[in-house]
């Protein structure tokens, strides 16, 4: 009886860890919708940005040898268990990094974020081979891989319809105080369409007013090319 229900509970998971692959393929290639967005908010250059690449891989770095540690006492579904909470956790972070708009916590948050992604990555590669007969193990691993590359693939247009729907730079951020600066990042992380005049905590002042004008002013007057 035992037999018989095994091979059934076996492709019962399959689709679970292919849906794995598409999920860390989609969550990799959000990077790459960061890197602009992240620079336009706090005005980055492009080696200071590109830091947001270099942590996130640095991810994968060091929890290679310790997934495989930790798959070597709990086992494969546990493993993945752990790897979908680092993940979580590595969100999470994201949080309090967008409220205190503070870029060094968005860095934490993608080397936590890789750290899961690599656990489960370990664990999925060799899992996908052993949910089923050995003849057939490369064509598990085939169909996953495929659907890794179609998260990597759907991943950038997701990421530009959520991340950079409100643009990648702040309008005449230099004529904006840091206290200004701030208000204008967590109104954009939160999605509001709202300008930096009307996020500016001192946006009744003459002066923010009239920087802001004048900007304006300028941006009206450009002849069209």
């Amino acid at each position: 009886m035992a037999d018989a229900v095994l091979p059934r509970v076996r492709s019962g998971i399959v689709p679970l860890v292919v849906a794995l692959f598409f999920t860390w393929g989609f969550a990799t290639v959000l990077n790459d919708t960061l890197i602009p967005k992240l620079k336009g908010l706090f005005e980055l250059s492009y080696a200071e940005v590109m830091l947001t690449q270099f942590c996130f891989f640095l991810g994968y770095l060091f929890f290679s040898i310790p997934a495989g540690l930790l798959l070597s006492r709990v086992g494969y579904v546990r493993g993945i268990v752990v790897g979908l909470l680092t993940m979580g956790v590595g969100y999470l972070i994201f949080v309090p990094a967008a409220l205190a708009g503070a870029y060094q916590g968005f860095l934490v948050a993608l080397f936590v974020v890789a750290g899961g992604i690599t656990i489960i990555q370990v664990a999925a590669n060799p899992l996908i081979a052993l949910l089923g007969s050995s003849e057939t193990s490369h064509s598990r691993l085939n169909l996953a891989q495929a659907f890794n590359s179609l998260g990597t693939t759907v991943g950038p247009y997701a990421g530009a319809a959520l991340i950079l729907a409100t643009g990648v730079s702040i309008p005449a951020a230099a004529k904006l105080s840091p206290a200004a600066l701030a208000a204008y990042r967590q109104t954009d992380r939160a999605g509001s369409p709202a300008s930096p005049a009307s996020s500016c905590p001192c946006a009744s002042s003459r002066a923010c007013s009239a920087a802001f004008s004048s900007k304006g002013s300028r941006t009206s007057t450009q002849p069209a090319v």
